[in-house]
C-alpha cells in the first residue's frame, strides 16, 4: 500500500484524497477547509480536497471556488455539486468516484482536524497494513454540557464514524456507502463499517485527532432524534450478526434496554383494557414504567449535564420510547418490502463498484 501511494504520487497524481460532503454549512466548511489544508500540507503527501455540495442553497459552491483560487493548487481543491440533495451516503460516494488517489479520507464539513490529523492517519495505515483507520474524535469544547447538547466523541474500539481513512480499492470492493441510508446520522456510517469489517481489517489511529464542535440543541432534541431509527430494520437485515455483537445493548441498538419497561407496561395496559388480562398487576406495571423513566433520565444526564427544566425532560422521556417505536416500525416495514423483493444486499450504488 505504501508502495502504491508513492508510485501514484510519482506519476503526478495525489497520494491521498480528502472528501468533505456538505449541505448549507458555508461558514463551518470555510473553517474546516482552512484546517484541512494545514493538515494536508503538514502530511508531506501530495493531496487533493474534494468538496461534495449536496444541493446547498447558501452559496457554498461559490465559496469553495473562491477558496480554490486562493489555494492555487496547494493542495488541489475540487468541487462536485448536486443540484438537489441526495443525502450524505450519495455525497460520499460521489467524492470517492471523483478521487484520484489510492487513499480516501472522509471528513464532515463541521469537523476541525488537528495539524497532524492526515499525516497520522497515513502513518497508521502504512504501519498496520489495515484497510481503514479511524482516528480519534474529541469535542471541540470542554464540559459542562447541556443535557440536549450533541457531543460527538469516540473511545475504545472502532465506532464507525465514516472511517477517517480507507484504501480506495477496499472502498470500491465494498461498494461504498449504501445510498438507501439516505438521511443524515441514520446508520449510513454503521453500515459502511460493517461492510468493511466483513472484507478486511480496521484499526484505531494512535495519533490522528479530529475535533467536533458541540452542537447546542434545545428541549425536544431527544424526541426529534427518534427519527434516526428509521433505518434500523435495514441495518439489521443486512448485518444481523454484527448488529447483535458489535452494537451496545444498553443504548446502541434500536431499542435501549431501559425502554423495555415502558413497552411491557403498555402491553399489559392494552391487554387489560381489552379484557385479555386483569388489572391486578397495576402496581408491577407502574414499577416497570418508573424504572424505565429513571434509567432513561440517568442515561441522559450522566456526566453532570445541565438540565434547564426537569418537567420538560420527564415529559420527553415518557414520549421518546413510543416515538422511537413508531420510527423503527416504519423503517421495519420498508425493510420488509426490500426483503420481499430480494434486495437486502443489492446496494443502490452498484456503479461505484465498477469504479
Amino acid at each position: 500500500m505504501r508502495f502504491m501511494a508513492r508510485l501514484h504520487a510519482k506519476s503526478g497524481g495525489p497520494g491521498v484524497s480528502v472528501v468533505i460532503p456538505v449541505r448549507d454549512r458555508r461558514e463551518e466548511l470555510a473553517r474546516c477547509l482552512a484546517l484541512t489544508r494545514r493538515a494536508a500540507l503538514a502530511a508531506g503527501r501530495r493531496a487533493e480536497v474534494i468538496v461534495v455540495d449536496d444541493g446547498s442553497r447558501d452559496g457554498t459552491d461559490r465559496m469553495v471556488r473562491a477558496t480554490g483560487g486562493k489555494w492555487r493548487g496547494r493542495p488541489a481543491l475540487r468541487l462536485v455539486r448536486f443540484p438537489s440533495s441526495r443525502g450524505p451516503a450519495a455525497a460520499r460516494n460521489a467524492g470517492a468516484r471523483a478521487a484520484r488517489a489510492p487513499l480516501v479520507a472522509y471528513l464532515d464539513s463541521d469537523c476541525l482536524p488537528d495539524r497532524g490529523w492526515l499525516g497520522g492517519l497515513i502513518r497508521d495505515l502504512d504501519r498496520t497494513g489495515a484497510d481503514a483507520v479511524e482516528g480519534r474524535t474529541k469535542p471541540a469544547e470542554r464540559p459542562p454540557y447541556g443535557v440536549h447538547d450533541v457531543v460527538v466523541a469516540n473511545a475504545g474500539e472502532v465506532t464507525g464514524f465514516t472511517l477517517n481513512l480507507v484504501r480506495r480499492d477496499a472502498l470500491l470492493e465494498a461498494g461504498g456507502l449504501d445510498e438507501r441510508f439516505d438521511r443524515p446520522h441514520c446508520r449510513e456510517d454503521t453500515d459502511f463499517l460493517f461492510k468493511l469489517l466483513t472484507r478486511g481489517r480496521i484499526v484505531r489511529g494512535s495519533s490522528a485527532v479530529m475535533r467536533h464542535p458541540v452542537r447546542r440543541a434545545g428541549p425536544g432534541r431527544f424526541l426529534r432524534d427518534t427519527r434516526f431509527g428509521v433505518h434500523e430494520g435495514l441495518l439489521f437485515l443486512k448485518h444481523p450478526g454484527l448488529y447483535l455483537t458489535r452494537l451496545k445493548w444498553i443504548d446502541g441498538m434500536a431499542f435501549p434496554v431501559y425502554y423495555l419497561g415502558w413497552y411491557a407496561a403498555a402491553c399489559w395496559a392494552v391487554m387489560a383494557a381489552a379484557g385479555v388480562g386483569t388489572w391486578a398487576g397495576a402496581g408491577a406495571a407502574a414499577a416497570l414504567a418508573l424504572a424505565s423513566l429513571g434509567a432513561t433520565l440517568f442515561a441522559w444526564v450522566r456526566g453532570g449535564k445541565r438540565v434547564a427544566s426537569w418537567a420538560g425532560l420527564v415529559a420527553e422521556a415518557v414520549a421518546v420510547p413510543f416515538a422511537r417505536l413508531w420510527w423503527v416500525g416504519t423503517g421495519a416495514l420498508r425493510a420488509a418490502g426490500i426483503a420481499l423483493r430480494g434486495e437486502i444486499h443489492a446496494d443502490s450504488n452498484r456503479s461505484l463498484r465498477r469504479g
